[in-house]
């Protein structure tokens, strides 16, 4: 027994409560528990669990943790470690189990949790970290994690503060997601983010998602598997600056097996996407502004009649890439430059190998590239 919580109470929430407002580490018994009134959390302390032996039902509420109610409160120095959750409320909810909403936060870990919520009612959230006006989040680890959320895995944004880089040294790193809408979302003005070793499976809309105007992102290391229709966007719709304005490298990610999906760059700026193995069913869809970027040594194998689509954007470079639709029913163009405004393209020392039908390369609508030393899979040079 610890601040008289026992596995039989019909809800843990006010003892736990009790346990984090009096101690500044609070370990939790093993055990199976209840809980059906939100905690809220509080700045230096840690709450803790062993892994894999603390699972709390949570039956009548979506929050099991939360930030304090009064928004001048802030959260620091805080730790969420090896807690297991299954949700299984029926009642109506918009946020999930873990919800910061309001105050400053800096030094957040979450790690070696796991959640699942497939008897629940509603779509939420596992993790939102939301940054309102006048606020900032900094200094803030997921990592080691294994969640299944209707919603979003994992949800971290900045939509209120207008061109200001408030969120901070971001790292989502050695989760699984799995089963969600979307596994990862990064959203807003923020820097300095690192998406890496993470495993997404079966998100029905997006896998990896950094949306909005981000700068100094880093996609390294992740595997997508199963069922997305992108595994991978990053986007910012409208007049934004760009999913990322100060560069954006996605490296060493790899699809398991053939995925169904693709991916898009919409407004990347001068990303940089380098020793990626990707098969999928989709194609990859860089536009909007997406321009000045290296794609360089990567594997890609795809189902679509268009392997590469570069949509009114300029001055890419694909370098020491291999890139197939072989298995594709039709091929248009394994790669494509289209619109007026796709113009200066470099394609050098690629390999390609094309379905039936169609051409190796193509300017449409105005689309202009420039192609030297590339060969087909039998070493033949194409154009």
């Amino acid at each position: 027994m610890w601040f008289d919580v026992l596995p039989s109470d019909d809800d843990i929430g006010p003892e736990l409560q009790n346990a984090v407002n009096g101690a500044d580490d609070v370990f939790i018994p093993d055990g199976s528990y209840r809980q059906r009134t939100t905690v809220r959390l509080r700045s230096n302390m840690k709450l803790q669990a062993n892994p894999g032996k603390v699972l709390i039902t949570l039956p009548a509420t979506y929050v099991s943790l939360a930030n304090a109610i009064d928004p001048k409160i802030d959260l620091k120095n805080v730790v969420i470690d090896g807690l297991s959750w299954n949700v299984t409320t029926r009642e109506n909810g918009v946020f999930g189990t873990i919800y910061i909403d309001s105050p400053n936060v800096a030094n957040l870990t979450i790690q070696n949790c796991t959640s699942k919520d497939y008897d629940s009612k509603d779509s939420t959230n596992w993790l939102t970290l939301k940054i309102p006006a006048g606020k900032s989040a900094e200094n803030i680890v997921v990592k080691n994690n294994v969640v299944r959320a209707r919603r979003m895995g994992c949800e971290i944004f900045n939509h209120d503060n207008y061109n200001k880089y408030v969120g901070k040294n971001i790292e989502v790193s050695n989760n699984t997601f799995y089963d969600c809408h979307f596994g990862i979302s990064l959203s807003g003005p923020m820097e300095n983010i690192t998406v890496e070793n993470n495993t997404v499976k079966n998100c029905s809309l997006y896998g990896i998602e950094i949306a909005g105007a981000l700068r100094n992102v880093k996609v390294n290391s992740n595997k997508f598997e199963g069922k997305f229709d992108k595994f991978f966007i990053g986007s910012n719709d409208g007049n934004g600056n760009g999913s990322v304005t100060g560069g954006m490298i996605v490296t060493s990610n790899e699809t398991v097996g053939r995925c169904t999906g693709g991916i898009a760059i919409y407004n990347g700026g001068a990303f940089t996407v380098s020793k990626n193995k990707f098969n999928m069913t989709g194609m990859i869809e860089i536009s909007h502004s997406s321009n000045g970027g290296t794609f360089s040594e990567n594997t890609v194998e795809s189902l679509s009649s268009k392997v590469i689509i570069c949509d009114n954007t300029s001055n890419n470079r694909f370098v020491n890439n291999v890139i197939s639709n072989r298995n594709a029913s039709s091929n248009q163009a394994v790669f494509m430059a289209y619109g007026n405004k796709s113009l200066n393209h470099v394609l050098t020392a690629n390999r390609f190998t094309k379905g039936p039908g169609g051409k190796y390369m193509e300017g449409a609508d105005g689309g202009t590239y420039r192609a030297s030393d590339n060969q087909d899979e039998s070493g033949k040079p194409v154009q």
